[in-house]
């Protein structure tokens, strides 16, 4: 599967962050990681707790393990 690029990404960072929290409160766990293209490392905040941010192909990790 190729990286998808920057431009390919149709969703800001902090939409798809709130996409994922959203998700996360819905079933009760909370978004730990956030991997995105062209994302700088950083920790930002989120509703309730830290997201570590990072380069990469679009995931997520939330507080139960599970991945998205």
């Amino acid at each position: 599967m190729a990286r998808a690029k920057k431009s390919e990404v149709a969703q800001t960072l902090s939409d798809y962050i709130t996409e994922h929290e959203d998700a996360a409160q819905a079933v009760g766990v909370v978004l730990n990681r956030v991997t995105y293209p062209g994302a700088a490392m950083e920790l930002r905040q989120g509703r309730y707790g830290g997201i570590r941010v990072a380069d990469g192909e679009l995931g997520a990790v939330y507080s139960d393990g599970s991945k998205h």
